[in-house]
């Protein structure tokens, strides 16, 4: 059942159920179009997944740092730091 079907099945039900029956059959487009913008489980699910995004680039950048500074310490010249880095 798709959102939207839910929605209007449990304003439906409330109204049959004398649950808010008033209010709800004078504003049931309006309460119908709150419910759908107050929570959209797309929407939620990409803005988590690009602050999850964000976060594994910003952790990879000091990852990278990190080694890069590493094996340049060890020795190792930063074209070959930083070629290996690229291979890994």
């Amino acid at each position: 059942m798709s959102r939207d079907n839910a929605i209007v099945k449990a304003i439906d039900l409330c109204i049959s159920t004398n649950i808010l029956s008033e209010y709800l059959t004078e504003h049931y487009q309006g309460v119908s179009k709150m419910l759908n913008w107050e929570y959209d489980a797309d929407a939620e699910r990409r803005v988590l997944r690009n602050e999850a995004l964000e976060e594994g680039m910003q952790k990879g950048k000091i990852d990278g740092a990190e080694l890069l500074a590493k094996l340049i310490k060890d020795g190792v010249s930063v074209d070959e730091a930083l070629e290996s880095i690229k291979s890994t």
